[in-house]
């Protein structure tokens, strides 16, 4: 049982890593107010091609925790350093030619990434056994970001200062953990987090990847700029569903409460952009958004984080068709994407409809399985049928 200290620990790295998104949030404004268009929508895309990659690093967090609370020794497999590597080096050339973003970005962050696979498993043993540490090392790295930034911008300009500061601050970061042992590893079920960490996360980013490419320059900043404020939806949905973990694994019925949480939380966002919509447009970007649009894109977060929620429960309970679900959804964001792009609202439109298909796909998949008398991830509809 966890001890009165442990518990303080564990909310004050839950404070920090809520004062760490909050930052981020001003970092991105200020951005956006002191970069051209074109810039911050290249820096965008940098931060979401590092978002695919750190799929990895979460994946290893995730599960060198779990083996950590169970007390399994482990080792970090040398295979995921060179996969790493290799991935950078193939994605270069896309993301210079697709995403336009400088070569010089990639190859610095590209070589960050092997030790930012090293620093999440340090991470993930921290989250259980010291997360106050965890705590500081990650106020290091984003604490670095924020104050690097202006310094480098003398030097290199600001959209290279920003760019170049992500790998700078975490080779800080590991830096702070260079002298500690790594005693455990993450063998237990890693493969799978991997895989539902990467599908989770690639859905998440690839709208704004493409949208660089499938959009008119002018449409293509409109909608990163929402898409932005709308990954608030996906961070709170995230949160809610590591939190709840545990739960979901063990009851039932957790699955229905945590869907609960989320629609909640949706519609109070939805309810504020309703009413500060326009506000928050002028502070973060200094021009007013297009709030209908911001709108349709949580909406679409909303409902990509339900069918997420419903496929990690799924994982969670040893469900083995998982991967063809994600494939599923892959594959239909993908189509309406390429179909419906002649503007940033019809885009949106497309991703909100894809959604919600694949969320209703996987309900009728639920059903099936009832009928069959298999146990899954939604009791209720098993006692029903």
């Amino acid at each position: 049982m966890p001890t009165k200290q442990q518990l303080s620990h564990t909310a004050l790295l839950m404070l920090i890593q809520i004062g760490i998104q909050a930052a981020t949030y001003l970092y991105y404004a200020v951005l956006a107010r002191w970069l051209e268009p074109t810039e911050f929508t290249a820096y965008v895309g940098l931060t979401a091609f590092f978002s695919i990659y750190s799929v990895i690093g979460i994946s290893l967090q995730q599960s060198a925790a779990r083996a950590t609370s169970l007390g399994q020794s482990v080792t970090i497999p040398n295979y995921l350093i060179w996969l790493g590597a290799v991935g950078v080096g193939l994605s270069m050339p896309i993301l210079m030619v697709y995403a336009h973003l400088p070569w010089y970005w990639t190859l610095a962050l590209g070589l960050m990434i092997p030790v930012y696979i090293r620093l999440s498993v340090w991470r993930g043993i921290q989250l259980v056994l010291a997360p106050k540490q965890l705590g500081l090392n990650l106020m290091l790295e984003h604490g670095s970001k924020l104050l690097l930034t202006p310094a480098l911008a003398l030097i290199f300009g600001l959209v290279d200062a920003a760019a170049l500061v992500i790998p700078i601050s975490i080779g800080l970061a590991a830096w702070h953990v260079r002298k500690q042992k790594l005693i455990h590893s993450p063998k237990s079920d890693f493969d799978g987090f991997l895989l539902h960490g990467f599908f989770q996360l690639f859905l998440a980013n690839l709208d704004v990847l493409l949208a660089q490419t499938l959009l008119e320059p002018a449409q293509a900043s409109v909608y990163i700029q929402a898409a932005l404020l709308a990954r608030v939806m996906g961070f709170l949905a995230l949160n809610l569903t590591q939190a709840s973990t545990q739960t979901l694994t063990t009851q039932p019925l957790a699955v229905w409460r945590v869907m609960l949480w989320i629609t909640g939380v949706a519609m109070i966002y939805l309810c504020g952009i309703a009413l500060l919509g326009n506000q928050v447009g002028l502070l973060m970007f200094g021009t007013k958004l297009e709030v209908n649009l911001w709108m349709l894109l949580v909406v679409a977060s909303g409902l990509l984080s339900l069918c997420s929620l419903l496929l990690q429960t799924a994982f969670l309970r040893g469900h083995k068709p998982v991967l063809v679900w994600w494939l599923f959804g892959l594959g239909l964001q993908i189509s309406v994407m390429l179909i419906s792009h002649q503007s940033a609202y019809q885009l949106a439109s497309g991703l909100v409809w894809a959604a919600l298909l694949w969320l209703v796909a996987i309900l009728w998949q639920h059903k099936n399985l009832a009928q069959q008398g298999e146990v899954h991830v939604l009791p209720k509809i098993q006692k029903m049928a």
